[in-house]
């Protein structure tokens, strides 16, 4: 008797990997040649994943080509099937899948704008959570700030590209013609998400290394940590302003929460 896991093998094999010999002698022609059976189940198994990488990544279908993403869709399947029953998350490595396919090469910007585009989607399944008030800083004493630890909120993620992939995201949107240099440097992205309104916001340099820090559970005293020829007094004037960086993610929603270190923190 056939097990269960060795049928599935089989249907996998013959699906993803084109090799039907173990599934053949176990269909039924009734009417319908085995071989033709099995090809349609394989087009229907390639369209599947095909429309699934499609869905999540548009600005990259939008990018290389229907046929050309059609045929990265395949190559992607057979190197990661689907592990899990929501096909929502199929699409986790695609953006690793995409850096080793085009990584040496003048499409590498790929991966980056694959990445934002899957910030985007897991933000969007990701739980909501009401984003903290800046008020709620107030009841801390001066003293205690240095020690704030803040509580990322799930529905957001930070993406740091040596490309303008914000910018080349709203560029293959439809109905525009904006044209983007990809030599004008890179862009740092925070995704938000407030019930079903997802956002991208453009951050500089200290706001993004302060969230980022942040939201990996650093003290305030310890994310601050601006760096570069401003920071050491060559240009006091131009010098990274924390005041400004923290009302900068605080006011994007970035948290959830805020505690003195040691203590419990207070949801909003």
């Amino acid at each position: 008797m056939t097990s269960l896991r060795d049928l599935q093998t089989a249907c996998h094999q013959a699906f993803a990997g084109n090799d039907a010999a173990a599934l053949l002698p176990r269909v039924l022609g009734n009417g319908i040649a085995p071989e033709q059976r099995v090809e349609i189940y394989r087009n229907n198994f390639r369209e599947i994943f095909r429309k699934t990488v499609a869905a999540s990544f548009p600005v990259i279908e939008r990018l290389v080509g229907e046929a050309c993403l059609a045929g990265l869709a395949s190559e992607y399947t057979r190197a990661h099937p689907s592990r899990c029953g929501d096909l929502q998350r199929f699409g986790a490595a695609f953006p690793a899948f995409l850096d080793r396919t085009y990584g040496d090469s003048r499409f590498r910007y790929l991966p980056d704008v694959a990445q934002l585009e899957w910030a985007l989607e897991e933000a969007h399944i990701e739980r909501d959570e009401k984003p903290m008030a800046i008020s709620e800083l107030g009841r801390f004493q001066e003293k205690d700030y240095g020690n704030l630890v803040f509580s990322a909120r799930r529905a957001v993620r930070l993406l740091r590209s040596r490309y303008p992939v914000l910018s080349i995201w709203h560029a293959n949107q439809p109905g525009s013609s904006a044209q983007v240099d990809l030599d004008s440097g890179g862009e740092n992205v925070a995704v938000t998400r407030r019930g079903n309104d997802l956002r991208m916001h453009l951050l500089d340099e200290a706001a993004f290394s302060l969230a980022s820090e942040l939201t990996r559970g650093a003290r305030l005293e310890d994310a601050w940590q601006p760096s570069g020829p401003e920071s050491e007094g060559e240009n006091p004037g131009a010098a990274p302003d924390l005041a400004a960086a923290l009302q900068t993610v605080l006011g994007l929603g970035l948290f959830s929460g805020v505690s003195a270190a040691g203590t419990p923190p207070v949801k909003t």
